[in-house]
Parts: structure tokens; C-alpha cells; sequence
């Protein structure tokens, strides 16, 4: 079986590349896991308004896949800008190109990239593996009468509530999300009013590419929000600091264990509290 030379722009199809045995020959400067792609050639760069993709490197590794995603030009370099740039270079790269919502798409990315680097079948039994574990989550969680809202913020300044796989997720954690969401035209650019609208039982603190440490050094800008001491969540200690980078902005197959960790939260007396280097509490946050 021969293995194509990868390059992999995104955290997300790095991490599914590897797992299925083909560690990307370059990847993103965002790229740190699993710890097999640290030390590999970084391929992208950022200049604080945008992406760019460094050429010299590209044309001497002349990749016969690249893996990049459609969904957000703000995250990371987009598919149509790299298909612009393999024209301009004459390189014969195929792009697998992959844009996620929902668990169904993780597994169909995993589906696809499986067959751009000829590993067909190891996608098959790895997406069978992760969605036994999901099903398994959900048959302990969908008859629970018990289900409190839940708000999971991608950004604190402006305020962002976080969407596309994340309601999925804490759905089949055991909770309802409730986000009142409007059609994207007309959508606030920060929804703090929303969320004061909603006052879920729940918040979860995961900002887009924060590390756990860096999260919980949201408390300070969130404790001077308008009527913060009077929000549900805060009432109850049911405010937590997550490591968004890792495990809630990152649409990789760790997304399974979000789903876990995300039902230890909200049902703790029912399921294992996620680990501190995950996780921490706002009790744990104040006190540290």
C-alpha cells in the first residue's frame, strides 16, 4: 500500500491523518497534537490579519494530498485560497477539503481523508470505534428527566456563543442548548444580552484557541459584564473554564471525549468529572 505525502493545514485533519498512521510531512503553525507532529516543518504563517502558505516549502515537498477545510476563513487558511495558490504553483496536489457542523462530519472527514491517503479501511474501523463510544454516551444520557441549559462562549469581547458542533455536543451530554439563534444576517455581533436572555444553568468559558490557563483568565474581563453577579450560573458556582483550543474549537475525533466531559458537567453525580488540565471549576479558579 503506497502512502502519499501529506500536508496538512488544519489541527483537526492532522490529528486524523496521524491516527490513521500518516504523520503530514509538513502542517499548520497551529498544529501541536499528537506529539508525533511536533518538529515536523511548518507550512503556514499568520501576520495577524491573515493566512498565507510558505511556497519554498511547499514546492520542495510538492504534496500529493493537502488537507484544509471550507468552514472558517478566520481559524485558518481556507481551501479556496489553496486551491488558488496549487495553480499558481503548477502543483498536482489533490485537496481534501473538509467542513464540519455536527459529529456526522467528523466521520465522513474521517471517511474521506482515509481514502485521499489510502487508509480506507483503518477510517472505517476508527469512525465505527468513536461512534460506539458516542452511542454508548448517548443510551446513558437521552432518558434523563433531568436537563439544564447550557451556554458554551467561544469569545468574551465582543461576546460569541459558541455553535455549530458544540449544541450537538452538549445535547448528547445531557443538556439542553438553548441559544435563541437567529438567521447568521442578522445576528448580534455580541450576544452578552443574549446570553443574559437565555441565563442558563450552565456556562462554559472555552475561547476560540485558548489553552485551559488561558481561559481561565477570562474571570477577570467576565466578573465586569453588565449584571454578572446576578446570572443563574454564577449564582450557583455553575460557571466553568475549559480548554477550548484542545477540545471545543478543534473539530478533531477528540470531540467524542468533549461530549464526556461535557456530560461530567452537567451530570457530575452520573458521570466523572473531566480532568483539571481540561476542566476547572470557577471555585477552583478563585481560589488558585
Amino acid at each position: 500500500m503506497d502512502t502519499p505525502t501529506v500536508v496538512s493545514l488544519l489541527p483537526a485533519t492532522t490529528e486524523i491523518s496521524t491516527q490513521l498512521g500518516v504523520i503530514p510531512e509538513a502542517v499548520s503553525h497551529t498544529c501541536d497534537y499528537p506529539p508525533a507532529v511536533k518538529g515536523q516543518p511548518v507550512i503556514t504563517e499568520f501576520d495577524g490579519e491573515q493566512y498565507s502558505l510558505r511556497e519554498s516549502l511547499l514546492q520542495d515537498i510538492n504534496p500529493d494530498v493537502i488537507l484544509t477545510q471550507s468552514l472558517c476563513g478566520e481559524c485558518a487558511i481556507d481551501s479556496l485560497a489553496v486551491e488558488k495558490k496549487i495553480e499558481e504553483m503548477n502543483l498536482d496536489s489533490s485537496i481534501v477539503s473538509t467542513h464540519t457542523t455536527g459529529t456526522e462530519d467528523l466521520f465522513d472527514n474521517i471517511q474521506n481523508i482515509g481514502v485521499a491517503v489510502n487508509r480506507r479501511s483503518e477510517a472505517q474501523s476508527y469512525v465505527d470505534k468513536l461512534r460506539t463510544r458516542l452511542d454508548s454516551l448517548k443510551t446513558r444520557t437521552q432518558s434523563l428527566a433531568e436537563r439544564p441549559t447550557v451556554l458554551v462562549l467561544d469569545w468574551i469581547e465582543p461576546t460569541m456563543i459558541a455553535r455549530g458542533w458544540v449544541p450537538e455536543l452538549v445535547e448528547i451530554g445531557g443538556g439542553i442548548y438553548d441559544d435563541m439563534s437567529q438567521p447568521p444576517e442578522i445576528e448580534e455581533k455580541d450576544e452578552w444580552n443574549l446570553l443574559r436572555s437565555v441565563d442558563p444553568d450552565i456556562i462554559i468559558v472555552a475561547p476560540c484557541n485558548y489553552s485551559i490557563d488561558e481561559s481561565c483568565k477570562q474571570l477577570y474581563t467576565l466578573q465586569t459584564m453588565p449584571e454578572w453577579s446576578e446570572l443563574t450560573a454564577v449564582r450557583n458556582n455553575e460557571i466553568y473554564f475549559m480548554d477550548g483550543n484542545h477540545y471545543v474549537n478543534r473539530p478533531g475525533p477528540r470531540l467524542i471525549e468533549t461530549a464526556r466531559y461535557f456530560a461530567g458537567l452537567i451530570h457530575p453525580d452520573r458521570f466523572n468529572a473531566p480532568p483539571s488540565e481540561v476542566v476547572r471549576s470557577i471555585s477552583t479558579v478563585i481560589q488558585s
